[in-house]
C-alpha cells in the first residue's frame, strides 16, 4: 500500500461532501506496487475580457450542453477496457481517460474533447446491457460473470422460485407447519393488524414508485417513480424507504405484543405457561391469516415476521422443517436457472438456514456465496460455471 505524508492527503480537497473508503484488510489490497499514475494537462483556455458578460454566460452555458460528452466517453472506456487485453492499461484506454479528465474540468477550463472515430467501439459487454440498441457480446471478465450470475438469481428469486413459496402455502398445505392450536381465537385481532399494515406498506410503495414490497423489505430498490430517476434521487429514495420500513417494522412489533398482552388480560393468563400459549397462538394468527387467507396476493407478505420470531424461538423442531422445505424448492429452482457445482450451491443453501429471512434477499444470498469461494480459493471454477 502506498504510504505518504498524511498533509498531503488533504491537499486539494474541496470538502464538497465525496464519499471514500479506506480499506486495511490485506486480503483485499491488489497484488504488486502501486500503478504509476497518469500525468494530466492543468491548462484552461483564455477567455476575451472585450466579451459581453451576459452573452459571454449564454455561450458558455451552450457550449457546455453540446460538449458535455463525460457519460459518452466512460461508456467507450469501460467497453474498450473489457475488450482489449490490457484494459485499462491499453494506449487506447489511456487515452480516453485523458479527454474524460479534460471533459470533467470543461466547465472549470473551457477546454471540450469528443471521441475520434477509431475511439468508439462497435461492441458492447453484455453487463452494460445496451442489447436494445447497440452489438453486445458476453463478457469474459470478471464484471461479465457476477452480472450473468446475478441475473440468474434475479430470475429464481423473482419468478419460479417465488411461485414455489406460494404455492408451500396455499397448494401444498404447509402452512399448518405454523397452524398452532387456537390461532383462530385471534384471527379477527390479526387481520385488523395485517389490514393495517397493508395500509402502510402500500402507502411506502405508491409514494416512491417502488415496485414490490420484497425491494422494500431487502433495500434493493430497483425500480422507482420517474420523478426519482437519477442516482442521487434513488439513494435518497432507499435511505427513506428504509427509514419509513423500519418505523413500521417497529409499530408493527409493538402491535404484536401489545395484541398479546391484551388477550393475556382477557383470558385471564397469568402464567409464564398460559402466556407463551397465548403468544404463539397470536404469532400462528398472524402467520395463517398472511399465506393461508384472502391477503395471499397483498403486499403484506413481510407482515408475520415480527410475531414470526417468537414462533422461531419457541418451535426450533418446526423451524427447521420449513428451512428443509424452502431450501429445498431454492435448490431446485437454482440448478435450473444457472449450472453450478453441488459445492457452491450447498453453500448458498446453508446460507437460507442461518436466517430464515435470508430467502427474499437476493443479494445477501449472493454475497455469502461469492465470498465462501474467494476465501477457499475456488473462485475459478466458480466463474467458469
Amino acid at each position: 500500500m502506498m504510504k505518504f505524508n498524511i498533509c498531503y492527503g488533504f491537499l486539494g480537497s474541496d470538502l464538497d461532501g465525496d464519499e471514500y473508503i479506506v480499506i486495511w484488510e490485506p486480503d483485499l489490497f491488489f497484488p504488486g506496487s502501486n500503478k504509476t499514475p497518469m500525468t494530466f494537462s492543468d491548462s484552461s483556455s483564455v477567455g476575451s475580457a472585450d466579451e459581453n458578460l451576459e452573452e459571454g454566460m449564454i455561450k458558455f452555458i451552450c457550449n457546455y450542453i453540446i460538449n458535455d460528452n463525460v457519460g459518452i466517453m466512460s461508456n467507450a472506456h469501460l467497453a474498450w477496457s473489457d475488450q482489449l487485453e490490457d484494459g485499462i492499461f491499453s494506449p487506447l484506454c489511456l487515452g480516453v481517460a485523458k479527454k474524460i479528465s479534460t471533459c470533467v474540468d470543461f466547465a472549470k477550463t473551457g477546454l471540450a474533447s469528443c471521441l475520434d472515430r477509431h475511439e468508439k467501439p462497435l461492441l458492447y459487454p453484455d453487463f452494460m446491457e445496451k442489447g436494445g440498441s447497440k452489438d453486445t457480446y458476453r463478457s469474459k471478465r470478471v464484471l461479465g460473470h457476477l452480472y450473468r450470475l446475478h441475473r440468474s438469481l434475479q430470475a429464481v428469486i423473482n419468478t419460479d422460485f417465488m411461485a414455489r413459496t406460494g404455492q408451500l402455502a396455499e397448494g401444498d398445505g404447509h402452512c399448518t407447519l405454523f397452524e398452532y392450536p387456537g390461532w383462530k381465537d385471534h384471527q379477527e385481532v390479526a387481520e385488523k393488524a395485517l389490514a393495517a399494515y397493508t395500509v402502510q406498506m402500500s402507502r411506502i410503495l405508491h409514494q416512491y414508485g417502488v415496485g414490490s414490497e420484497g425491494e422494500v423489505v431487502s433495500g434493493i430498490i430497483v425500480n422507482v417513480s420517474d420523478y426519482n430517476k437519477s442516482n442521487e434521487d434513488k439513494n435518497s429514495v432507499k435511505a427513506l424507504v428504509a427509514k419509513q420500513y423500519a418505523s413500521l417494522m417497529k409499530l408493527t412489533r409493538d402491535t404484536f405484543f401489545s395484541d398479546v398482552t391484551a388477550a393475556c388480560n382477557s383470558n385471564g393468563a397469568s402464567t409464564d405457561i398460559a402466556k407463551k400459549t397465548i403468544l404463539l397462538q397470536m404469532a400462528s394468527a398472524w402467520y395463517m391469516v398472511t399465506y393461508a387467507g384472502v391477503w395471499h396476493e397483498q403486499n403484506c407478505q413481510s407482515f408475520p415476521w415480527p410475531g414470526f420470531r417468537s414462533m422461531v424461538e419457541q418451535n426450533e423442531e418446526v423451524v427447521a422443517r420449513l428451512f428443509k422445505d424452502w431450501s429445498g424448492v431454492l435448490e431446485v429452482s437454482i440448478r435450473k436457472q444457472v449450472n453450478v457445482s453441488g459445492r457452491y450451491l450447498h453453500i448458498l443453501v446453508s446460507a437460507v438456514g442461518r436466517d430464515w429471512q435470508l430467502w427474499y434477499l437476493e443479494e445477501l444470498l449472493l454475497q455469502p456465496w461469492i465470498g465462501e469461494a474467494v476465501e477457499k480459493g475456488d473462485l475459478e471454477p466458480f466463474l467458469s460455471a
